[in-house]
């Protein structure tokens, strides 16, 4: 009773005037002290997600609105509930098509692993062969029959009617951690808005695919270096449109790449190189779902033919790399490289999770040549030349990754696909259109959007100006300082209607104590203070780093 009774005292004295000079300041920050302007990009876009991931999107829902698009975002619980179908594969399609019919969406993202949102399993020659291939391309093309005889067999050559003509570009935020997908969507966000000179930048990544006669899977091989193809690209798409590249090739073994570099493609080299900006990063090599590799013919027995034994691989690129290669600001990435994006777990999954890419361009399935399994530009087809084509969309035409993508694949079917009845061309051709996928924002391009460089609104809503009893509101100060007697909850809120919130920080006294990816802020402050001041600063940030900050003065006795 005793130390209320004095803990009272010293409150009222303190109330009636025995402190001045303490002040409760606001500061703005920006990038730069221009003013956001909107952008011209609209149209519709949907997000598809998982109840738990709904409010990870917030604020990259918020950016896209003030680009300008019209945004619906719905969750996987609500699509399974209100539409038929004998999967969730078939019922989002099919909210898909009634969405297609009423307000032809142009961009659809789907946020979730394949796990919890799969993709569809396709089966291009079942009687022929018994390979799959897994697609999101099931829900881009929204006016074919994927399964047209309803035999559960998708995709098929001669039963089902999949027109290739996509309807939408789609892709897909592949993670199912809150946190995670947050952090991927301020990625995208922040790429988007950035204008600088380092997007010009193309790390191009290539090793050696088949060597003079080479024999696998029956057949024999003519030479086939992957630096052909980013030779290509530097001199008709990068160069002309003002990029500039950074070259790593094959420089190992007896027949390395006889073009020129600026660095041997090597695992060290990569990993020091990738991280000094790159707007985009093309590579090509040999690659499962974890690895992409150099291929090195070591030595020769005397037979000029490349056997197995005298043939190595040895990985330049690995998922597990992805936490070296986190940035701010990571590159669009495209692989040709066989099943990049297969599987649950891949290389495109572990770099947009860890921050080592923005967007992710592979396959999930074998990245096939094409039939007469010889490369020398864009016009001999297969897998590297939808590259040549997603490289020339994106950049050569500045259309969105996902547009891009769409474009390359319809130039492919157009030009490319088989014309007579080879089994082995059907499995090809179909692998490549279906297995070509795209994670992350199918409206991000190369280009930036409108920049925000407005920080944050934020309000410090307690303690504010009051004496507290145990986090109650007593009396008011009549200076800007607040005394508190006992514990009580901080609470702050912040407001963005441009990018959105990316976080609120509460710092006591110069540490920090609390941190937050919400809009709002509550934390229970109850450390022992007898009759100490202290000194409280909340700081929000908006997705794309402008700040605000608030500080505001306590006394504080709490024992």
């Amino acid at each position: 009773m005793t130390k209320i009774l004095l803990s009272l005292i010293i409150v009222g004295v303190l109330l009636f005037g025995c402190m001045s000079g303490f002040t409760q300041g606001q500061k703005r920050y920006s990038s730069n002290g221009k003013t956001a302007s909107s952008g011209g990009t609209s149209g519709n876009y949907i997000i598809i997600t998982q109840p738990e991931l709904e409010s990870s999107v917030a604020s990259f829902e918020t950016w896209k609105h003030y680009l300008g698009y019209t945004i619906e975002v719905v969750n996987t619980s609500w699509i399974t509930s209100q539409y038929q179908g004998i999967d969730i594969q078939e019922k989002i399609r099919n909210f898909l098509i009634e969405k297609y019919n009423e307000s032809s969406p142009s961009y659809v993202l789907l946020v979730g692993s394949p796990t919890s949102i799969p993709l569809r399993v396709c089966y291009p020659l079942p009687s022929v062969f018994s390979d799959h291939v897994s697609t999101d391309y099931y829900y881009a093309d929204l006016t074919g029959e994927w399964d047209a005889d309803h035999d559960g067999y998708y995709g098929e050559y001669s039963d089902d009617t999949v027109d290739f003509i996509p309807e939408v570009s789609v892709g897909r935020i592949p993670s199912d951690n809150p946190s995670l997908v947050r952090q991927i969507c301020q990625n995208i966000i922040r790429y988007a808005q950035d204008n600088g000179t380092w997007k010009t930048n193309v790390l191009s990544l290539a090793s050696m695919i088949y060597y003079e006669n080479m024999t696998a899977f029956n057949w024999t091989y003519a030479r086939s270096d992957g630096a052909t193809l980013m030779e290509k690209c530097k001199s008709d798409i990068l160069e002309p449109n003002g990029y500039s590249t950074v070259r790593m090739y094959e420089k190992e073994g007896i027949r390395p790449s006889t073009y020129s570099c600026e660095y041997p493609i090597a695992h060290e080299n990569v990993l020091t190189e990738w991280i000094k900006g790159y707007g985009l990063v093309n590579m090509l090599g040999h690659a499962s779902e974890l690895v992409t590799t150099q291929f090195i013919w070591d030595h020769d027995d005397g037979d000029n033919i490349p056997e197995p034994t005298e043939l190595y691989y040895f990985d330049f690129l690995r998922a597990t790399d992805s936490a070296k290669l986190q940035m701010k600001t990571p590159p669009i990435v495209i692989s040709a490289g066989c099943s990049q994006l297969g599987g649950s777990k891949n290389i495109g999954r572990s770099f947009l999770e860890a921050g080592a890419a923005v967007a992710f361009v592979g396959t999930t399935d074998l990245s096939y040549y094409n039939i007469t399994r010889v490369w020398r530009d864009e016009r001999d087809g297969g897998a590297f030349s939808l590259d040549y084509y997603f490289i020339s969309y994106l950049i050569g035409s500045l259309q969105k990754c996902g547009d891009a993508l769409n474009n390359a694949k319809v130039t492919f079917l157009n030009h490319f696909m088989f014309t007579s009845y080879d089994p082995e061309w059907i499995e090809r051709c179909y692998s490549t259109l279906l297995g070509y996928s795209l994670y992350g924002d199918p409206a991000l391009g190369m280009t930036g959007n409108a920049t925000d460089t407005t920080p944050p609104t934020l309000s410090l809503e307690q303690p504010n100006k009051y004496f507290y009893i145990r986090g109650l509101p007593i009396l008011p100060v009549h200076r800007d300082v607040s005394v508190i007697l006992g514990g009580i909850t901080v609470k702050a809120s912040a407001f963005d209607n441009e990018t959105g919130i990316a976080s609120i920080e509460l710092w006591i006294d110069g540490v920090l104590k609390n941190v937050t990816n919400a809009n709002k802020f509550d934390w229970f402050w109850d450390e022992t203070s007898i009759l100490q001041k202290h000194n409280l600063k909340i700081i929000a940030f908006d997705t794309v780093g402008n700040r605000v900050e608030q500080e505001h003065v306590v006394w504080l006795f709490n024992i």
